[in-house]
């Protein structure tokens, strides 16, 4: 597939769709996430556009979802934890291991938003 992108001038989206599609990988033996195969591919293809297209395609898995009006970040904290918890234990990856931290950091920013939405509306109540 890198092949034909690359003949095609298409890499960057190539492999963004690569990542997509590795974001559905299974949990690996060892309690992480993704399996360490797709850990290995992380690592060989070294492509920023890959990772981004996992990052946006773990993001976007969680679907649609409710909360109570003056709910916060809770989820989105329970979110971060778990892709910590996959950093630590793929740290003898990388790149994966710093993939994994971006996305929690990205769902401590959405907790921190949410925090902040949470509140903004206990003062208009």
């Amino acid at each position: 597939m890198r092949e034909l992108g690359r003949e095609t001038d298409r890499i960057a989206i190539t492999d963004s769709y690569i990542g997509r599609l590795l974001a559905h990988s299974p949990r690996d033996s060892d309690g992480g996430w993704p399996h360490r195969c797709v850990r290995d591919e992380i690592e060989r293809m070294q492509s920023v556009d890959l990772e981004r297209g996992v990052q946006v395609e773990r993001y976007n898995m969680r679907g649609a979802y409710g909360k109570a009006v003056f709910e916060g970040g809770d989820k989105e904290r329970e979110l971060a934890e778990e892709y910590r918890r996959y950093a630590a234990i793929t740290a003898a990856w990388p790149r994966t291991s710093a993939l994994l931290t971006a996305i929690a950091k990205g769902w401590l920013r959405d907790a921190e938003r949410e925090d902040l939405g949470a509140a903004q509306r206990k003062l208009r109540s």
